[in-house]
């Protein structure tokens, strides 16, 4: 009932009819008793409402998972020397191990997992986030390809089974609601072993044996056209070390949900792996390691899930040869029903009254920033991966782009960082979460021009190129209001490595070469590094030492595990962006 229109007006010289009587009082009396709804009740009330993260809880509910991977890369102690080392199976800490059998694989069922996950008729937002890293790692001289000596040359591709360029990682991330996997979620194509036509454009036509579609007999064109090649693998995720993040919203029915994160490994189209010889043992094998990961699932109630007793108003009916009186007109019957609908109490509303026109936004405080400045570059030393705090942690982060710690990227109005819309802080004191997602265009991880050489003996040619073993870590961190502190947890940290690096047969006879201008190719990895995370305003509080907090900020830092740690890398970047929501819970 939206509104209740009297059906006339009482005048003083009207005969009282009974049905008439009543039909004035009590439509207003059924409307208190559970009845109330969006057109009854005026616009900004303030109601008191749950917020306990239970199914009773007003707007929506949520669960986060976060597992932490550290894949100890070493840690720098000064511009000029450090301890960086490729990631290793055997040192790696928290890490979730991709099967290698074309299965999907539930990542860390037993603390990832959002497991009787209960809602009514709602919408699931989840959001997933997961950093690997394909083992393999190796220096060039611990190597034999195909019965023939790699070039001892630092250069050479540091990746065992991604080496010459041909190898791809071939791994697919998604998101599975009570065992179905949400397809839209996949990282990569649906059809394992479809491939790729490579985006190059060709010099040469079909003929001759070159390419799809020709006859291997020379001269023979079987059809017209440019040659063009195949490139398989290209269905899923195929570089060494790179952040993933998904995401999808799936409606559900009333009942209790698990919601996964899961992985696959697709098989190579030929069966058959790279093979290699390795003089060293302690070389990992062909695996995958997920390092941190993340799982965040929201429920947005579509209608409510739980009731609540219905209040009742004692107001009864007049009936025939009934004394009118003051007391049984005005106090019994009109009181009581304006005293109802004054006080309005929990059970008096009919389920969906409330809209956003009443209540207010669950939203406290929100704000994005981006950055479409020129490309920028930063040779900061990467620290260690750890929770870090500037007033604890020495050489943890910089200010200068090519200091040791992690380095503030930077706009050209200054630092890379985001605040509240309105004031000087987001603050802490009302129980909220903070939904922190970015990201940053990576252009390239280079040898920084600044290092004269890559090694005793080889030219300074190769400056400026491009290995396996260069890395960047991109991190989330905060900044307090009051003391300016600044501190991140070691599981808001992203790597990725230069995956680009491509390394052809030498045409020198030098070994090691000293020319590498016609085969090694260093191409940009263009990549979007995601950020992700979820902070709880209890979990702010106990890394702020209960400030509020100023900005999020986005920062990097780049490390070399070649020639023993020591050569600066330069990591070039765009475009970039940050948002932050502060939701109350």
């Amino acid at each position: 009932m939206p509104y209740i229109f009297p059906k006339r007006k009482l005048r003083d010289s009207d005969i009282l009819d009974v049905v008439e009587l009543n039909e004035d009082f009590i439509p207003a009396a059924e409307v208190c008793a559970g009845n109330l709804n969006a057109h009854n009740i005026q616009e900004n009330v303030t109601p008191d409402f749950r917020r306990n993260n239970t199914d009773e809880t007003a707007y929506y509910k949520y669960a986060f998972n976060v597992v932490d991977g550290d894949p100890k890369l070493g840690s720098a102690s000064s511009t000029s020397s450090a301890a960086y080392t490729f990631p290793r199976l055997s040192s790696f800490t928290g890490e979730h191990q991709v099967r290698n059998d074309n299965s999907w694989d539930v990542v860390d069922s037993s603390s990832l997992r959002v497991s009787a996950f209960s809602t009514g008729v709602s919408t699931l937002w989840i959001t997933a986030y997961a950093q690997y890293f394909w083992m393999g790692f190796v220096a060039a001289t611990k190597v034999r390809l195909s019965g023939s000596d790699v070039p001892k040359a630092a250069q050479r591709t540091h990746h065992l089974w991604a080496s010459e360029g041909n190898g791809n990682c071939r791994l697919q991330f998604a998101i599975r609601v009570n065992g179905r996997i949400i397809e839209s979620t996949i990282t990569g194509k649906q059809y394992a072993f479809e491939n790729s036509v490579e985006p190059i454009r060709s010099k040469y036509q079909r003929g001759g044996g070159i390419g799809f579609g020709s006859s291997r007999r020379k001269g023979d064109y079987k059809f017209p056209g440019p040659h063009g090649t195949w490139t398989e693998g290209a269905t899923a995720l195929g570089p060494v070390a790179i952040p993933v993040r998904l995401g999808c919203h799936h409606p559900v029915q009333p009942g209790k949900h698990i919601i996964d994160l899961v992985v696959r490994r697709l098989p190579r189209i030929d069966g058959d792996d790279d093979k290699q010889d390795l003089e060293d043992t302690t070389i990992d094998d062909d695996i995958v390691l997920v390092g941190s990961r993340k799982l965040f699932v929201v429920e947005l109630k579509r209608h409510p899930t739980a009731t609540s007793t219905l209040t009742s108003t004692s107001v009864p009916a007049f009936e025939t040869e009934d004394t009118i009186t003051s007391a049984e007109l005005q106090t019994s019957r009109t009181d009581t029903i304006r005293t109802a609908l004054n006080t309005v109490k929990r059970g008096a509303l009919a389920r969906g009254a409330l809209n956003h026109y009443h209540l207010k936004s669950p939203v406290i405080a929100a704000n994005q920033i981006t950055r479409n400045d020129s490309t920028a570059s930063f040779t900061a030393r990467y620290p260690g991966h750890g929770s870090w705090k500037s007033t604890v942690h020495t050489n943890k982060f910089t200010t200068s782009s090519s200091g040791i710690g992690f380095y503030n990227l930077e706009t050209s109005s200054g630092k890379f960082q985001v605040g509240p819309a309105t004031g000087t802080s987001f603050s802490l004191t009302e129980p909220s979460i903070f939904i922190v997602t970015g990201s940053v265009q990576l252009h390239g991880i280079k040898n920084d021009t600044a290092y004269g050489g890559f090694g005793s003996g080889t030219s300074a040619t190769n400056v400026g190129i491009a290995t396996m073993a260069n890395f960047a870590a991109i991190a989330l961190g905060i900044t307090t209001a009051s003391s300016s502190i600044e501190t991140m947890l070691a599981s808001c940290i992203s790597y990725v490595n230069s995956f680009n690096a491509i390394t052809h047969n030498h045409n020198t006879s030098s070994d090691p070469p000293t020319d590498f201008s016609d085969h090694d190719k260093s191409f940009d990895e263009e990549v979007n590094v995601p950020i992700f995370h979820v902070f709880t305003s209890t979990e702010l509080s106990s890394l702020s030492s209960g400030e509020d907090i100023a900005t999020f900020n986005i920062y990097g830092s780049a490390l070399s595990a070649a020639d023993g740690g020591v050569v600066p890398v330069k990591v070039f970047y765009q475009r970039c962006n940050l948002s932050v929501i502060q939701l109350f819970i």
